[in-house]
Order: C-alpha cells, then structure tokens, then sequence
C-alpha cells in the first residue's frame, strides 16, 4: 500500500503544481486539501513502528495548508500558526530518531558556527521584511526562529542516525526554510514569477524528505 499511497501523492503533488504553472486555480485548490493526507497515509503504510510528533507535524501542516487556502490576517495566523506548531512536533520527532554510535557527531564548536549562519539568514529575511510587516513583525520573528531551530536541529542528527536519514531530513528542512522564505518575500515583499510553482515544490519536497528520512532512521522502516 505504500507505494500506492506514494504515488496518490506524487500525482496529487504534480497536479496541484500543474494548477499554478498553467492558472488553472480550480486544480490548486481541489488537490491541496488532499496533499498531507496522502503523504501521512505513506508514512503509516511505510513501516510499523510510528511516531505521534511525525504525524502530528504532518497533521499541523494539513492545518496550515488549509488556512492559507483563504484570504485574510486571520487564517494568514492560523496558517503560520499550524505551521510553527508543526516545526515544533519535527524538532520532537528529530529527538526521537536518535540513536548513540551511529556516527561521528558534530563538535560544539561546529554546531556553533552551522547555527550561528542559519539564525543569521533568518534574521536577515525578517529585516528586509520588517517595513512590510506591521502588527505582525513579532509573529513572523517567532516563526523565523523556531523554522531556524528546525534546521538546526535536523543538523544536529549526524552522528545520531544513518547517513541516509541524515540527509533526508537535512534537505528537507533547508527546502522547509527556503519554502517558507518565498512565501514570505512573495506576500510582503513583491510578487514573485510563477510563485505557486517554486513554494509549493519547495515545501512539498520538505515535506516528503523529511517523512521518507525519518523512515530511513535505523528500526523505523520495519
């Protein structure tokens, strides 16, 4: 079943992205709903031991997706909301699929110096957006931060998983930020070419990396 639930989400995936490509907004907006959904029946299928922080990013970004679907401050925050509640539940499931003796970790003084340039390009987006943002300067700050620390944290695996997992989940969660980062530019900013195209397969490669490295994690895809 997990490889037909992987292609009901590559499909769903192709299709929705076909809808921003072609201005076809009908296609965006009836596949969308259905894109995480697909993804978490994949990751229930894929294996038999589940993480409830894997699912419940899953789930949160269902939310977050749906929110956005609508116009509006309101379900712009319940959006953002879902979301950063979502970056949250990885950074458990990062924890979670931990495992001593699988590698040659990062020092301290390397984990500083990958931190410190990701907590700076976050800082930097929300300074070029600053102008823009108003009343909503301290939500968007918050969110920058925690997707950082997601970042970060996804890093921080190697020497704590296989190798494959390790890089999963490190690609999807820098696709994760650069997703999330053209989103913002896009809203704030200045309206970017074919947006729909580049955020969404951005974010939906997130999104499937980090549920497929996850799997990848030694004991999780049996």
């Amino acid at each position: 079943m997990k490889k037909f639930y992987l292609a009901a989400f590559v499909l769903a995936s192709f299709v929705h992205v076909a809808g921003h490509v072609v201005a076809w907004p009908e296609l965006a907006v009836y596949t969308k709903p259905l894109l995480m959904p697909l993804l978490l029946a994949y990751y229930a299928t894929s294996g038999t031991h589940w993480s409830r922080w894997v699912i419940g990013g899953l789930v949160l970004g269902w939310v977050g997706d749906v929110a956005l679907m609508f116009s509006g401050e309101f379900y712009f925050m319940a959006g953002l909301g879902s979301f950063l509640l979502g970056h949250l539940a990885y950074m458990f499931a990062y924890r979670e699929h931990r495992v001593s003796g699988a590698g040659e970790p990062f020092s301290k003084p390397a984990q500083v110096r990958i931190a410190l340039p990701i907590l700076l390009l976050a800082s930097l987006l929300v300074t070029v957006l600053r102008p823009e943002l108003g009343g909503l300067l301290i939500p968007v700050m918050a969110y920058a931060f925690v997707i950082a620390l997601m970042v970060i944290q996804a890093l921080y695996r190697k020497g704590f998983t296989s190798q494959d997992s390790f890089f999963y989940v490190a690609a999807g969660a820098f696709l994760f930020m650069i997703s999330d980062s053209l989103l913002a530019i896009n809203k704030f900013l200045h309206a970017l070419p074919l947006s729909g195209l580049w955020i969404m397969t951005t974010y939906l490669g997130a999104q499937f990396l980090i549920v497929a490295g996850l799997r990848k994690h030694p004991g999780q895809n049996s």
